[in-house]
């Protein structure tokens, strides 16, 4: 990312790994949404109704454990970048 931005001509870049929980939903409601994010989504609806049914129950017996309790908490990763546009610094130095 941060090579990606400077080769953009973007400076001072940061990044920075956020964490968050997030769900609390039943055990059928997380495996249906697992099921419907990310290139899993696509795999599912290439196959058939039984075989993607199978798929969603082994997710949901993954996500049963003793600490769920009914439900639910998954971490969500995101990275929250900032940079400085050197475009918009020259712009404000031929300003001046």
């Amino acid at each position: 990312m941060r090579r990606i931005l400077s080769r953009a001509g973007f400076s001072d870049i940061e990044t920075e790994r956020v964490i968050e929980k997030v769900g609390g939903r039943t055990l059928d409601e997380t495996a249906n949404l697992l099921a419907e994010l990310g290139p899993l989504n696509s795999i599912l609806d290439s196959i058939d109704e039984q075989t993607r049914r199978a798929i969603v129950a082994d997710i949901r017996a993954a996500l049963a454990g003793p600490a769920s309790q009914g439900r639910d908490f998954l971490d969500a990763v995101s990275w929250l970048v900032s940079a400085r546009s050197a475009k918009g610094r020259h712009e404000q130095e031929a300003t001046k």
